[in-house]
Protein backbone atom coordinates (compact mmCIF):
# COMPACT_ATOMS: atom_id res chain seq x y z
CA UNK A 1 0.00 0.00 0.00
CA UNK A 2 2.66 2.59 0.81
CA UNK A 3 4.83 1.76 -2.26
CA UNK A 4 1.50 2.04 -4.63
CA UNK A 5 1.26 5.70 -2.87
CA UNK A 6 4.70 6.36 -2.80
CA UNK A 7 4.89 5.81 -6.87
CA UNK A 8 1.34 8.10 -7.36
CA UNK A 9 3.11 10.53 -5.83
CA UNK A 10 6.81 10.41 -8.10
CA UNK A 11 3.71 10.13 -11.12
CA UNK A 12 2.24 13.41 -9.58
CA UNK A 13 5.91 14.48 -9.15
CA UNK A 14 5.64 15.36 -5.43
CA UNK A 15 8.55 12.94 -4.90
CA UNK A 16 11.67 11.23 -7.08
CA UNK A 17 13.08 8.53 -6.40
CA UNK A 18 16.52 6.25 -7.53
CA UNK A 19 17.88 2.82 -7.33
CA UNK A 20 20.69 2.53 -4.38
CA UNK A 21 23.03 -0.32 -4.47
CA UNK A 22 25.15 0.80 -1.71
CA UNK A 23 26.13 -1.80 0.95
CA UNK A 24 25.61 -5.42 1.09
CA UNK A 25 21.84 -6.86 0.11
CA UNK A 26 19.11 -6.41 -2.49
CA UNK A 27 19.16 -2.62 -4.20
CA UNK A 28 17.04 -0.35 -2.22
CA UNK A 29 14.70 2.38 -3.73
CA UNK A 30 15.03 5.81 -1.95
CA UNK A 31 12.75 8.54 -2.41
CA UNK A 32 13.15 11.92 -1.94
CA UNK A 33 10.26 14.85 -1.86
CA UNK A 34 10.67 17.20 -4.29
CA UNK A 35 10.20 20.94 -4.34
CA UNK A 36 6.50 20.72 -5.86
CA UNK A 37 6.15 18.00 -3.47
CA UNK A 38 6.73 20.66 -0.58
CA UNK A 39 4.69 23.32 -2.00
CA UNK A 40 1.89 20.99 -2.15
CA UNK A 41 2.54 20.01 1.29
CA UNK A 42 2.76 23.50 2.89
CA UNK A 43 -0.60 24.51 0.58
CA UNK A 44 -2.52 21.31 2.09
CA UNK A 45 -1.10 21.95 5.70
CA UNK A 46 -2.43 25.20 5.48
CA UNK A 47 -6.08 24.38 4.50
CA UNK A 48 -5.48 21.47 7.65
CA UNK A 49 -5.17 24.64 10.06
CA UNK A 50 -8.25 26.18 8.49
CA UNK A 51 -10.07 23.63 8.98
CA UNK A 52 -8.86 22.73 12.57
CA UNK A 53 -9.93 26.28 13.69
CA UNK A 54 -13.26 25.68 12.12
CA UNK A 55 -13.82 22.69 13.82
CA UNK A 56 -12.63 24.30 17.28
CA UNK A 57 -14.90 26.86 17.03
CA UNK A 58 -17.95 24.63 16.36
CA UNK A 59 -17.14 22.39 19.43
CA UNK A 60 -16.42 25.01 21.69
CA UNK A 61 -20.26 27.25 20.79
CA UNK A 62 -21.50 23.87 20.53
Amino acid sequence: MVYGLLRRMESHGFVSSKWSVEGSGPARRIYRITEEGLDYLEDYLRRLRRVKSLIERLISEG
